[in-house]
């Protein structure tokens, strides 16, 4: 696992959850964004290494604030085939199965809630110079990546 660097991403609460129950039965979660430059940016800085993900749950029952609530391990990014993963359904939360506008689908491994929430406000712009914390409201409406906390 790199420690240099870590992925910010936005993801509803209820895909989180249902996603839950996919990665625990399958042993990865497979969330669709539409920014496949962005994971292409990840896997060359990476070389190979996993990636430490820290999510933000959107859309939540129960407000929180601005902070990063579940965490996961990014083991790669597959093209989509027509907006949907190239898989079929197998590794995607039950609740996005009517999606099916995406280009690329971020594949993620040990998908858990946090004990303690981070606040992202704390952590820090990747690549950045020179390297910034996020604004106290700072909302990330897209994957971004920032340095390992």
């Amino acid at each position: 696992m790199t420690r240099d660097l870590a992925i910010l991403a936005p993801v509803p609460e209820e895909h989180l959850k249902s996603g839950k129950i996919i990665c625990d039965r399958e042993g990865k979660v497979a969330f669709g964004f539409s920014d496949k430059g962005f994971f292409d940016k990840v896997d060359s800085e990476r070389q190979g290494a996993e990636v430490e993900v820290l999510i933000y749950a959107s859309q939540t029952k129960q407000p929180i604030g601005l902070k990063v609530s579940w965490r996961a391990v990014y083991i790669g990014c597959v093209n989509a085939l027509g907006g949907k993963h190239p898989e079929g359904d197998r590794f995607r939360p039950e609740t996005t199965r009517s999606d099916s506008n995406w280009n690329a689908f971020c594949e993620v491994r040990d998908l858990r809630p946090l004990p303690n929430p981070i606040e992202i406000s704390t952590l820090r712009g990747y690549g950045k110079k020179p390297v910034e914390t996020y604004s106290a409201k700072f909302v990330p409406r897209q994957p971004v990546c920032i340095k390992y906390p």
